[in-house]
């Protein structure tokens, strides 16, 4: 078989025909072309661009053969010689102009480098087995400046040459994307056939069975003969095995470094662990990027082989990419988390770890498009689907999208921080977490939380651990026992403890009232102020130290605190009831003064304002005790006396008014 003797059979032929010259392949115009490597093939007219195609492939054949009997005459056992590297040198330029020739404008980025090079070997050897017609029939460009024909096809097959009418090649002839897909079943479908033109002879059997680019390396030459010569399934045993062991190594390493980073993540220490987290996706990157170089280059894979290792290899690069960037978003943010002026567990850095995981994830997604556009995939019908498909999703996932917007509303307007407590509804607890989807609480009996951010949002809270100072508001129920003097007593000592405890804010408001009497008590409130400086903690204390002063205080005058209850007096009769004769004297009305208790104008023109108040000692709390007249007119004199008319005259219209009202 030809395949299993290809290398000899070329050697052989190499030796015998390097030196001579190809009837396409001009000395003078390869000299030219190495003088300027920078002058582009003429590819304005379909005749311009065959030429110029097969005279490069051909002159590229040419010095690969003569670089390839050198390498095996040379006495170096790794290396190649310096005329063998500058053979190869102009072999590949002239290998890249033949290239310029076609058009590979729909191949994938990913994979341009390699199909380029096998799609330019397989044109020639497609056009070596076919009758080419001559040079001189195939259109030139006339008189004008211009040729005939937009698109020329090479008689009695499908390879075309178009005119490029846009782009940066705009004018030139090329062979056509739809030549370059087809190129590889017309390889397929022709190879059998005989060679017509020997000039390139089993140049694309050499060069998918060799290692290297074009030129196989020199340690090619040691390797057993059996791993080199037999082709299977478009591969040698020798490429089989390296393509084998390289996906062995990476699975391997990969295995490794996540075992030796998933024992080092902790949690307490956010950076140190995200460092680790980081390892895994860009040594994975890293190893995806050098094997792939390393399977096209050095092994040089080609064919279906090539497209799919290349293909998976590239995934698995941008995808790590992708997880590399969002892992960095997060060890961005704990850096500048770690900032001394910045609370980890403040809303600011919530605010942060917020916008760096979206950030990241809109790098990362940018990312992904940019490795599928390399890869080929159409972004255009894949953005729209996305479009429908997030329509679709926004549609499912609304509280979801809700609670996201719940949650950016509560980072923009802070109306509760990390570590703050807080009241909803009728619960209240500390902050724990503020995330995207949901807010966690550590209730007061210590369980936690979760609301949903869209829910949370809406709620009316209160920050208590905003209040400048905190109220204390207390009502003491007394026992019915307990006397008049012994309640004075207990309101001015409770007033005087408040004044006297330096952490109560007397200075803003210390009320100690009689609120009210109850079915089973006598009610006194208490209403001040506690300082704001203090930790929730801390007031608890403060707290907890005036209920304790003020059981004392109502302890010390003989009274105690009462109870929901009912008092069932047990009492003999005592027939009768027959009040004090000053009373009696007193219910003797004179019937001007009837119907009774209606009390004339006169009466209570006589009682206005006349009480004691404040009170000035206990007398004052018996009766109706009055002030003299006298004192009433000195009073009235000391006001006119100081020129206070409009004081009478709105006392003598409040009189008049009051007994408007009474009335």
């Amino acid at each position: 078989m030809i395949r299993q003797y290809f290398s000899v059979v070329f050697v052989s032929f190499a030796m015998g025909v390097f030196l001579l010259a190809s009837p396409l392949a001009s000395p003078c115009a390869a000299s030219k072309i190495m003088n300027n490597p920078l002058t582009p093939p003429n590819t304005f007219s379909p005749q311009a661009t065959l030429t110029s195609y097969l005279t490069h492939i051909t002159e590229a054949f040419s010095l690969l053969q003569e670089a390839f009997v050198l390498d095996l005459n040379s006495d170096r056992i790794f290396t190649h010689t310096p005329k063998v590297l500058r053979l190869r040198e102009e072999a590949n330029l002239h290998f890249r102009k033949a290239i310029d020739c076609i058009d590979l404008s729909e191949v994938p980025a990913v994979y341009k480098k390699e199909i380029s090079k096998e799609v330019v070997i397989q044109l020639k050897e497609v056009l070596d087995r076919i009758d080419l017609p001559n040079l001189t029939m195939v259109p030139v460009v006339d008189s004008s400046g211009k040729t005939l024909e937009k698109c020329w096809r090479v008689p009695k097959t499908p390879i075309e040459m178009t005119l490029i009418t846009e782009g940066d090649r705009n004018g030139e002839y090329l062979f056509n994307a739809e030549t370059v897909a087809k190129v590889p079943e017309l390889y397929e479908m022709a190879k059998r056939l005989p060679y017509k033109n020997h000039d390139t002879e089993y140049f694309f059997q050499f060069y998918i069975s060799t290692p290297g680019s074009l030129l196989p390396p020199k340690w090619f030459h040691y390797i057993p003969r059996w791993m080199s010569a037999e082709i299977y399934f478009g591969e040698t045993i020798f490429q089989w095995t390296m393509l084998s062991l390289s996906f062995l190594f990476l699975i391997i390493v990969t295995s490794l470094v996540y075992r030796f980073c998933s024992k080092r993540i902790n949690p307490e220490h956010p950076i140190r662990s995200d460092m680790y987290k980081l390892a895994l996706p860009l040594i994975l990157s890293f190893l995806a990027y050098t094997l792939m170089h390393f399977l096209e280059n050095t092994i040089n894979l080609s064919g279906a082989t090539l497209y799919y290792t290349t293909g998976l290899l590239d995934v698995i690069k941008w995808l790590s990419a992708a997880w590399a960037i969002v892992v960095g978003g997060s060890l961005a943010a704990n850096i500048f988390i770690a900032n001394p002026n910045v609370n980890p567990q403040s809303i600011d850095a919530s605010l942060i770890r917020t916008i760096a995981y979206l950030f990241s994830i809109f790098l990362a997604i940018c990312i992904l498009f940019y490795g599928g556009s390399n890869l080929g995939l159409p972004l255009i019908p894949i953005v729209t689907g996305l479009g429908v498909i997030g329509l679709a999703v926004s549609l499912a996932a609304k509280p979801t999208i809700e609670n996201i917007i719940g949650g950016l509303t509560l980072f923009a307007d802070r109306t509760v921080r990390i570590g703050e407590y807080c009241a909803f509804e009728d619960q209240w607890g500390k902050v724990l977490h503020i995330g995207l989807r949901s807010t966690r609480i550590r209730a007061g009996d210590r369980t936690v939380i979760s609301i949903p951010n869209a829910i949370f949002s809406q709620m009316q809270l209160v920050n208590i651990s905003h209040r400048d100072i905190y109220r204390f508001s207390e009502y003491l129920h007394l026992r019915q026992e307990t006397t008049g003097t012994q309640l004075r007593w207990i309101i001015a000592h409770i007033r005087e403890m408040l004044v006297a405890h330096p952490k109560v804010l007397s200075k803003y408001l210390y009320r100690v009232k009689l609120d009210s009497y109850g079915n089973y008590s006598k009610v006194i409130r208490v209403y001040t102020f506690i300082s704001g400086d203090l930790r929730w903690e801390e007031y608890l204390e403060v707290r907890q130290d005036l209920l304790f002063r003020i059981a004392e205080i109502i302890h010390e005058a003989g009274s105690d605190f009462a109870y929901p209850s009912q008092t069932i007096y047990l009492a003999k009769d005592r027939g009768k009831i027959t009040p004090t004769e000053q009373v009696l004297m007193d219910m003797e009305r004179p019937e001007q003064e009837y119907p009774y208790p209606n009390t004339s104008d006169n009466r209570y023109d006589e009682l206005l304002d006349r009480m004691h108040y404040p009170p000035t000692s206990e007398e004052d709390f018996v009766g109706l005790p009055l002030r003299d007249k006298s004192e009433l007119d000195d009073d009235e004199n000391a006001e006119v006396a100081a020129g206070d008319e409009d004081t009478k005259n709105a006392d003598e219209a409040e009189k008049k008014d009051y007994r408007v009202l009474r009335r």
